[in-house]
């Protein structure tokens, strides 16, 4: 029985369209083009910057809270990934 709920929740799951997270935080907004790539499970929060052809893969977590992130063109953050500046700023890629 164990199996046939596993796979019945698993096929729910790969037909519902979830988005990935992409939200403003204090009123700031992350930055993305139509040609960047962000995986339905990944999360671009607060003062995000991607550069053209930017990919952010499944369950990475960019946090611009702090301070800012920038990500340059063609850059890729890879899966589980979590890009937060605590001090400072950066410029990656």
């Amino acid at each position: 029985m164990q199996n046939a709920v596993s796979r019945f929740n698993a096929s729910v799951l790969s037909v519902i369209p979830v988005p990935p997270v992409i939200e403003s935080f204090l009123d700031v907004h992350p930055q993305l083009d139509d040609d960047n790539f962000v995986a339905h499970t990944a999360a671009v929060i607060g003062d995000v910057t991607l550069g053209l052809g930017t990919s952010i893969w499944y369950g990475a977590s960019l946090r611009g809270d702090v301070h800012f992130n920038r990500i340059g063109a063609r850059s890729n953050i890879q899966d589980n990934a979590t890009v937060h500046v605590s001090r400072g700023t950066h410029l990656w890629g």
